[in-house]
């Protein structure tokens, strides 16, 4: 079965999803746009692996917070306002990568993480299947600059309005390392999402292998509500063959 990488937007027509199939000659990447939960539904019922650019949960600390506030009862906020923005993952990532992830309680990602949610729940409806939210079931969370990072590629300027040209470097860069790989090049360089979903599927191929960082024992807990992020511990020159 082959592993998905979703690029997951708020609204389908910024989604992008990304299959990686082992045909005779190799590896071949196809690359869909406007995907919504339906297709995403059916995508991941056929992989092994689905690796996704969304938080899978929010910070313990804001989640106890806000629903104190919300019952009007007495929330705690804490002195530290990163404890309300970073999940124990995003912090754990920083300190890998020197970069934090974006905060999913105070900045736009957040309303992809509520579509994700929403997904999971009805995931779970529909295949009884549970999603474990650190990474050990079918779906993984994917940072892709961090794993671009990781790699050592510099991500920098990619997203970027008139990035393509960094764009064009960063996707040579990445595809030759990874060897024979047949892939529509065109639409990585006209899509910094579609490249993502790229990202993604890579990282969930290598989290398919055993081969990405997983939760340490002490973060079990929290990782299980918040979500981790997996960071690749496979080079790409070995993560297809």
């Amino acid at each position: 079965m082959p592993v998905v990488g979703v690029d997951l937007a708020s609204r389908p027509e910024g989604t992008w999803l990304c299959r990686l199939e082992h045909t005779n000659g190799g590896v071949r990447a196809v690359l869909e746009g406007g995907v919504d939960d339906d297709r995403l539904l059916e995508a991941a019922e056929t992989a092994d692996k689905v690796g996704v650019d969304a938080p899978f949960g929010w910070p313990d600390a804001f989640v106890e917070a806000v629903s104190a506030h919300h019952r009007r009862t007495d929330p705690v906020w804490p002195d530290d306002p990163g404890r309300l923005r970073l999940r124990e993952t995003d912090r754990w990532v920083w300190e890998r990568t020197g970069r934090p992830p974006l905060s999913v309680s105070s900045d736009r990602v957040a309303v992809p993480a509520m579509r994700l949610a929403r997904f999971f729940a009805r995931w779970q409806h529909t295949t009884g299947e549970d999603v474990d939210r650190a990474g050990r079931g079918r779906f993984v969370e994917v940072y892709p600059a961090a794993a671009l990072r990781v790699w050592g590629l510099d991500p920098t300027g990619y997203k970027a309005p008139g990035g393509t040209h960094r764009r064009a470097e960063l996707v040579e860069a990445l595809l030759r390392r990874l060897g024979p790989v047949e892939v529509p090049r065109s639409l990585l360089l006209e899509s910094h999402d579609a490249f993502d979903a790229l990202v993604c599927a890579l990282v969930a191929s290598a989290a398919r292998r055993g081969r990405t960082a997983g939760v340490p024992s002490h973060l079990t807990d929290p990782a299980a509500r918040e979500g981790w992020i997996h960071l690749p511990e496979v080079s790409l020159e070995e993560l297809l063959h």
